[in-house]
């Protein structure tokens, strides 16, 4: 799942550096995983990889507990990940 996250064309990281290539799309400790993405299409496009996962393991998302933190002028901007 977090390989085929991090090297998808179609999930955009945040930039953490100014080189090209220097950006992060997902961390994990143990059974959390954060992602950081650019946009709301990359959120929908990552969730898929996620999906796929809990199809063949048997272990799902709970979208009713997660959420999304949106980093911009408006930082009170959140979103239910139950409602994509």
């Amino acid at each position: 799942m977090a390989k085929k996250i991090r090297y998808s064309d179609q999930i955009n990281g945040i930039q953490i550096h100014k080189e090209p290539y220097k950006s992060v799309k997902i961390t994990q400790l143990a059974d959390d995983t954060t992602l950081f993405l650019r946009h709301d299409n990359d959120i929908i496009n990552a969730l898929h990889p996620v999906d796929q996962f809990g199809e063949n393991s048997g272990l799902k998302l709970n979208r009713n507990k997660t959420r999304g933190f949106k980093l911009e002028k408006n930082k009170n901007a959140t979103r239910h990940i139950a409602n994509i």
